[in-house]
C-alpha cells in the first residue's frame, strides 16, 4: 500500500507525495499448485497449426491440474503470433518415457519468462483433460 503525504503547493509544483514502502510483497496469482519435476512425465510435445503446417517440437515445462506448459524458443516467436489465448490445437502429442498419447487441447496461456535457465522464451499453457491423469505428482 502507498502513503499519501500531501501535495506540492509551491514552485516547482511536483503533484502529490507519495509514501512507498520499502519492500513490495507480490501474490501468486495462480490458481493451482504447480508441479515442476527434474525428469518430467512427459518430455516432449508436438503440433501443427493445420494440416499441411510443419511439425513444431517443443519441450514440456511443468504441468498442473489443467494441463501443460511448453517451452517455446526465441527463433519460434513467429509462432506465437499465430497462436491466439483460446485457440484449438488437434492432435497434439505428448512424449512420455514410457508413452505417447495424442489430444486435443486449447491454448490457455501465453507468458513470457522472464527469468532463469528459460529467459526470453515463452510458456505456452495447453489445457486438456485426457492428459490431468498423467501429470499428478
Amino acid at each position: 500500500t502507498l502513503e499519501y503525504s500531501g501535495k506540492s503547493d509551491t514552485y516547482p509544483y511536483y503533484g502529490h507525495i507519495l509514501k512507498f514502502p520499502k519492500s513490495v510483497e507480490i501474490a501468486e496469482r495462480r490458481r493451482e499448485e504447480r508441479f515442476a519435476y527434474k525428469r518430467p512425465d512427459f518430455i516432449s510435445a508436438e503440433f501443427r497449426l493445420g494440416q499441411n503446417d510443419k511439425l513444431y517440437e517443443f519441450n514440456v515445462l511443468d504441468c498442473s491440474k489443467h494441463g501443460l506448459c511448453i517451452i517455446i524458443p526465441q527463433k519460434y516467436f513467429g509462432l506465437l503470433q499465430r497462436i491466439k489465448v483460446g485457440n484449438k490445437l488437434e492432435d497434439i502429442r505428448f512424449y512420455a518415457k514410457w508413452t505417447t498419447i495424442k489430444v486435443d487441447g486449447g491454448v490457455r496461456h501465453k507468458t513470457e519468462i522472464t527469468g532463469g535457465k528459460y529467459e526470453g522464451c515463452y510458456m505456452l499453457g495447453i489445457e486438456s483433460a485426457d492428459i490431468i491423469e498423467s501429470c499428478k505428482s
